[in-house]
């Protein structure tokens, strides 16, 4: 009886074992043929635009001058957007080309912010899906709009509980090597704000049309960057991928997001509950 819960053990390990190793060099792999992508914030404007469509605003943005005041926007202009402007750069640092998918920035041409040396938007690879081509040791500017209409913003300082930060945005790169689908990476561009404030109307006799809404100068804005590798968690992952076996992979991809949001917020509850030590 104890030599077969042995062997049951010692086969477990086994299998354990494989399966770390096989997902080891599964990571390995991925290292090797993944796009080295260098994603850097170059600037960003501390201070929220206001436009009605920020849609229509050219890249890049024309210069902004740091303001000093509020900017007061009558209820009929709640549809406009709040938005702020951030720059940066790509670079391959990598040894072969990589297609970049944008989801929010935008390319431009320009000036490096360092060196002054002339830089031409990457090459259209892909025209359906605007996707980009970046050879090895190009560098490329962008620019992307973090946008909210104002509505959004008091939607999410209505809610039941309000949400904070009211002013949330997600922009999103994907790369992906220049002659293969696989394996993709990505980086994540996030905007927390609080630029809107509510007017509280004078006298009694107050008509919706009365009221306004103040978008601050100076506000609390915090920008972050993220890069994603989507490395296999299980041999199912590696199976899925042999088989090109696309619905399980998309359902793997997702699962990850979803809990790295769940850690992210369960992260910031946690940091927003910690009570401050007297000193």
């Amino acid at each position: 009886m104890q030599q077969a819960q042995d062997a049951s053990a010692q086969v477990s390990v086994a299998s354990v074992t494989a399966e770390v190793e096989a997902l080891a060099a599964a990571r390995s792999r991925i290292d090797e043929a993944a796009p080295s992508i260098v994603v850097a914030i170059t600037e960003f404007v501390g201070h929220p635009q206001v436009s009605e469509s920020s849609f229509g605003v050219p890249v890049p943005h024309p210069p902004v001058a740091p303001s000093r005041e509020d900017v007061i926007v009558p209820w009929a202009d709640w549809h406009s957007d709040v938005y702020f402007v951030i720059s940066g750069t790509l670079y391959n640092d990598g040894t072969s080309s990589a297609r970049v998918y944008c989801n929010g920035p935008k390319f431009y041409e320009g000036k490096h912010p360092l060196t002054g040396e002339p830089l031409g938007e990457p090459p259209v690879c892909d025209p359906a899906n605007d996707a980009r081509i970046l050879y090895p040791g190009q560098f490329a500017l962008f620019q992307l709009y973090a946008r909210r209409q104002i509505w959004d913003c008091l939607d999410a300082m209505d809610a039941d509980p309000p949400r904070r930060p009211h002013f949330q945005t997600k922009d999103l790169f994907m790369f992906r090597p220049g002659s293969t689908d696989e394996p993709m990476t990505s980086a994540t561009i996030e905007v927390e704000a609080e630029p809107v404030v509510r007017v509280e109307p004078d006298g009694e006799d107050v008509k919706v049309g009365d009221l306004t809404v103040r978008v601050k100068a100076g506000c609390y804005m915090h920008v972050s960057l993220e890069h994603f590798r989507d490395y296999p968690d299980s041999l199912n992952y590696v199976h899925a991928t042999l088989r090109n076996d696309e619905e399980e992979l998309r359902n793997s991809y997702m699962r990850k997001l979803m809990l790295r949001a769940y850690r992210r917020e369960r992260d910031r509850e946690q940091s927003e509950t910690k009570p401050v030590e007297e000193m």
